[in-house]
């Protein structure tokens, strides 16, 4: 890694934080600033000390180099350099160092707080403005791992950034003040510091890759737990699980080894730094005194800058090691935030009134890439009808339904909803009116008043609401039952409940939330006849409350349906109630006829 790489990753940091933070970070960067120049102004003030000590009559400027005009002043303003004149000011300067000091820490465990804060939240905005099609595509590992544990990764990398940053700054104030008090000892000190940080590259280069090489292993064991977590009744059934728990540990066993490489590059570098630094100082004072004949009086000041300046050059170089060890978070979160970013859904448009005059399909189009999936479908829905969707697998059923909750963009012109082009409508506004419910309905590990009010504040008009709506879907009997009845915690994925109770709970919220289209896609596949009925009787109370789309492979799910969309191979169609598709569609009649004889 050269040093022009290593200052343009600097910057290329800088940038990324300072997006976060703004110019907050120049108010702490120079309140430590000011911290040094204090410091190293009252260390400058020992060396008159020890002269009033050792000879009184002694100049004070004596061996401070140009700093002497710092004598000067305080001279100049009434500070009498005596015994008690000195020690006074070497307080007062220290005092005012402690101060700022405070203030400076104080202020940056702020920029903390608001770094690891805004680092979040903007994430989560942007995933949820994020287009539903690109997220499909979406590495689920990765983007877990990036919300938690690469979150707190940069949260510690930013710390550690600026703990270099400011040790740096503070490093070249305390270089400055050893080249005003002695030039040419400076010089060559910080010549020898130059060659001395070549030798740190290389093991700052392997540092910063295994930082990626980490990144990437935690992204991957993010993905295989979270398989693990949703494939986990499979993998006990068919006692996969122990093949897969191999897999996973395969998947520990590398994460562990990139972070030993990060370890052991951080021990190296911490081992050899101080002495390293220690032993040019001794040699720059060997060829001082041997080689130019400097008096050592005249190295003290020099030297003792250089002592605090060597602990601040140590601190920089730790702390940035464990930074590099670390920057590979940022990387791929600045990669997520991009992906995000260009991936984001158009906002503004209209906002969407109401589903009152029905829905349209105009010669409606969607392709997968090059595949047609949905071609030139004309379909009128009524407000407040009902739509069932069928047809084999693979010819655009769920695809359909996709489309109508605005997940996949169509084409100007295509879908209007209550008179509106879905087009020029705010998408969140429209959503807002749209009930979904899939095969495997989102139960979260919540309690279930939660799952129906989503996260409604509590109060009891909202639990009166949240019962109202559990009657309407048939589900308040079985919540009754339970221990807790609303506040009951229903655990991962409403495992405690049956499949029937899931989709009933699940209609319930649609029924809170108040929706005008309610779309089911494949609700009632999973379940057996007894609880499937039990759905649809729920359904058939739900009638005209609702514009009401059902996606299924059984023709019994949709036969009450007002009119039913028969999608075919190759992008046909065929439109009709579930007796007159009977008479007019072959295709028809024959799934009819299988799935009657099976």
């Amino acid at each position: 890694m050269s040093i022009e790489t290593i200052i343009k990753d600097l910057f290329g940091y800088f940038q990324f934080f300072r997006s976060y933070l703004g110019n907050a970070l120049y108010f702490a960067f120079t309140g430590s600033l000011l911290v040094a120049v204090l410091d190293g102004i009252g260390l400058a003030m020992f060396i008159p000390l020890l002269q009033k000590i050792a000879a009184p009559t002694a100049d004070a400027g004596a061996n401070l180099g140009k700093l002497a005009m710092v004598v000067e002043w305080l001279e100049g303003v009434g500070v009498d350099f005596n015994l008690t004149g000195v020690l006074l000011v070497i307080l007062g300067f220290f005092t005012a160092k402690g101060i700022i000091r405070f203030l400076v820490q104080y202020y940056e465990v702020q920029l903390n707080k608001r770094f690891a804060k805004r680092l979040r939240n903007i994430n989560v905005d942007l995933l949820a403005g994020y287009s539903y099609l690109d997220f499909a595509k979406m590495d689920a590992g990765a983007l877990q791992n990036s919300f938690n544990a690469e979150v707190l990764r940069i949260h510690q990398a930013y710390q550690q950034y600026f703990v270099a940053l400011k040790n740096a700054a503070m490093a070249v104030v305390y270089v400055i003040l050893a080249y005003l008090a002695n030039p040419g000892f400076a010089l060559l000190v910080i010549l020898l510091g130059v060659v001395a940080s070549f030798l740190f590259k290389n093991l700052y280069r392997l540092s910063k890759r295994a930082s990626g090489e980490i990144t990437a292993a935690m992204s991957n064991l993010q993905g295989l737990l979270i398989q693990s977590i949703n494939n986990f009744k499979y993998l006990k059934a068919t006692d996969l699980i122990n093949q897969y728990k191999d897999h996973l540990k395969g998947a520990i066993l590398n994460l562990e080894t990139q972070q030993r490489k990060v370890g052991l590059v951080n021990a190296i570098s911490a081992g050899v730094r101080e002495p390293l630094v220690i032993g040019l100082v001794v040699f720059a004072i060997l060829v001082q005194v041997k080689y130019f004949g400097a008096p050592f009086g005249e190295l003290v000041l020099g030297l003792l800058f250089f002592y605090r300046g060597l602990n601040n050059v140590v601190s920089v170089q730790n702390s940035y090691g464990v930074f590099l060890g670390l920057s590979g978070s940022i990387d791929g979160m600045q990669a997520l935030s991009l992906k995000l970013r260009e991936g984001q859904e158009a906002k503004g448009g209209s906002t969407f009134q109401s589903t009152g005059s029905g829905i349209q399909l105009r010669q409606l189009q969607f392709a997968f890439k090059d595949e047609q999936v949905l071609e030139n479908l004309t379909l009128n829905i009524e407000a407040k009808s009902s739509l069932g969707i069928v047809g084999e697998s693979g010819v655009g059923k769920t695809t359909l339904a996709n489309v109508l909750a605005g997940l996949y963009p169509v084409a100007p012109g295509q879908l209007f909803v209550g008179g509106q082009d879905l087009t020029e409508v705010d998408l969140a506004s429209y959503r807002r009116k749209v009930g979904y419910v899939t095969q495997e309905p989102p139960i979260f590990s919540d309690s279930l008043f939660n799952n129906v009010s989503c996260w409604d504040v509590d109060s009891t008009a909202t639990r009166e609401q949240v019962w109202r709506a559990l009657e309407l879907a048939n589900a308040a009997g079985f919540v009754r039952e339970l221990p807790k009845e609303l506040d009951e915690e229903i655990g991962i994925n409403g495992l405690q409940l049956s499949g029937g109770q899931r989709q009933r709970l699940a209609i319930a919220r649609e029924v809170y939330r108040n929706v005008e289209l309610l779309l089911l896609d494949e609700a009632t596949s999973a379940l057996d006849t007894n609880s499937e009925e039990i759905v649809r009787e729920n359904l058939r109370g739900l009638a005209g409350q609702f514009t009401t789309v059902v996606v299924a492979h059984r023709l019994a799910t949709v036969r009450e349906a007002d009119q039913i969309l028969f999608l075919e191979p190759g992008g046909g169609y065929q439109i009709g109630t579930f007796a007159a598709l009977l008479e007019t569609s072959a295709g028809f009649r024959e799934l009819a006829r299988l799935q009657t004889d099976s």
